[in-house]
């Protein structure tokens, strides 16, 4: 592989993993999709902009994501469970699953065997291929999947002008779902029992952050004291004056 052909790898994916980047607020959740079911997705200490750096795990661009609030209204986050939902996304999860890997495989892999030839053509064909199916399917759904049409222009450019963009076309869809509701009701639903134990120790912390810094009295601390009632059995938080 000539150093102009790893460039070209190596761009491809740093392309799909700055596009993969989220910011959360303090007050926000990422839950994510895995083989035992939902789970939170920690965010690390680093801080852009005084939110919260993300990188979902590259492996799994098929993951379904959703961005909640803990601090707002108490309401049901059920989008992303439904059937109908479900149905039309699932092509899309494996379509995106198998350009990850023509792109992070397959690429690098005929590039050292044969080089810039007819291989090279031949898959660069398919990749183009499979994003001109999945904007087709994308099209066939949106109403199942909740996108209008300037949602779905958007989603169509990444799939037809920047293919390592198309990879986290599942995640911008869940994402774009909006589901504001309360993360404590639907983990209880959708969490295994070590993932919900979990995410009330992540939550206690992230309350006593806030408490510490909240003005006494004030309705945004009494929130943050029923949340913190709410979490005591399971993530004690402690006395406040």
């Amino acid at each position: 592989m000539q150093e102009a052909e790893l460039y070209l790898v190596v761009g491809a994916l740093l392309f799909y993993l700055l596009d993969s980047v989220l910011l959360l607020y303090g007050d926000e959740l990422l839950f994510a999709t895995g083989p035992r079911g939902w789970h939170n997705v920690a965010a690390g200490d680093l801080l852009l902009f005084g939110r919260r750096v993300l990188v979902p795990n590259p492996l799994t661009p098929g993951a379904r994501l959703l961005r909640a609030c803990w601090s707002g209204a108490s309401a049901p986050m059920e989008r992303a469970s439904a059937p109908a939902f479900l149905r039309a996304l699932y092509p899309l999860q494996w379509g995106v699953v198998a350009l990850l890997l023509l792109i992070a495989v397959a690429l690098p892999t005929v590039l050292y065997a044969f080089g810039q030839g007819l291989p090279l053509l031949l898959l660069l064909a398919s990749i183009y291929a499979l994003n001109l199916c999945m904007t087709a399917w994308l099209w066939r759904v949106r109403t199942a999947l909740g996108l209008g049409a300037r949602a779905c222009i958007f989603l169509t450019v990444d799939l037809l002008l920047c293919p390592p963009f198309a990879i986290n076309l599942v995640r911008k869809i869940t994402l774009q779902q909006k589901q504001a509701g309360d993360p404590l009701s639907f983990a209880t639903a959708h969490f295994g029992a070590s993932q919900f134990a979990a995410l009330c120790v992540l939550l206690a912390g992230r309350v006593r952050a806030e408490l510490a810094a909240a003005e006494p009295g004030g309705a945004h601390y009494q929130q943050l004291q029923a949340l913190c009632r709410r979490l005591e059995e399971l993530a004690p938080c402690p006395p406040t004056n």
